[in-house]
């Protein structure tokens, strides 16, 4: 069945003109994705959506060659598939805060995804562990994907009132997008994760330039606690 659905899928991309190499995946959360490798696209689809037949097949086939109304019905489809169990892990579970004193970090990664990632699964987003200011600290990791889990971190520190909303949520949208694209291997060294790809797509984000002068402008004030 899968590898039908792989074949029927790189023939009707080839009668459109599009040379192509289909994979399906068990990934949970980046559920259908496209990239040019070598002169043809790479399709990269979950298992769970490509056990829907006929249907997924149309739709995948129309996402990828862009039609309009594609994206919509792949969202329908990917409602109803069934999604595999997770696979077992030894990680200890990490306690989900997504709502903090000032900002819920849930409506705004839903948002995020809603405007940039419609076929990105939903993934737990958390405030991160509370810890104390030190005297001269210079640095401050603002979020953090965590591959393994599966799950967004954000500084607790950004959970005050003087910090915009949007500003949190491009931190999250920035998270979000290692969730998408994953990370590259790079030769005898840590994974890559920062690609020009991946630079290319954080600054299609509608507040990428305002979001990037209010941490330079800010940074120190968030630094000293002094917003």
């Amino acid at each position: 069945m899968a590898a039908k659905f792989s074949e029927r899928l790189e023939r009707a991309l080839a009668s459109r003109g599009v040379p192509a190499r289909v994979v399906l995946t068990d990934n949970r959360v980046r559920m259908l994705s496209a990239r040019r490798v070598a002169g043809r696209v790479q399709v990269r689809v979950a298992h769970h959506l490509a056990q829907l037949g006929d249907e997924a097949l149309e739709a995948v086939l129309g996402w990828v060659t862009g039609d309009r109304g594609a994206p919509r019905r792949v969202r329908v489809l990917l409602a109803r598939a069934s999604p595999p169990p997770p696979a077992p892990t030894s990680l200890r579970p990490v306690r989900v805060e997504s709502r903090g004193a000032h900002h819920d970090l849930g409506a705004i990664a839903a948002a995020e995804r809603a405007r940039y990632f419609p076929l990105l699964a939903p993934l737990p987003v958390t405030w991160g562990a509370r810890f104390a200011r030190r005297a001269g600290q210079r640095s401050i990791r603002l979020g953090s994907y965590d591959f393994r889990r599966h799950l967004v971190r954000i500084h607790r520190w950004l959970d005050d009132p003087a910090v915009p909303g949007w500003f949190i949520g491009f931190i999250v949208f920035h998270e979000l997008l290692h969730a998408e694209l994953g990370a590259e291997a790079t030769a005898g060294r840590r994974r890559g994760v920062h690609s020009p790809e991946f630079r290319r797509r954080e600054a299609l984000h509608h507040r990428y330039g305002e979001a990037l002068a209010w941490e330079a402008v800010h940074l120190p004030e968030l630094l000293a606690g002094t917003l």
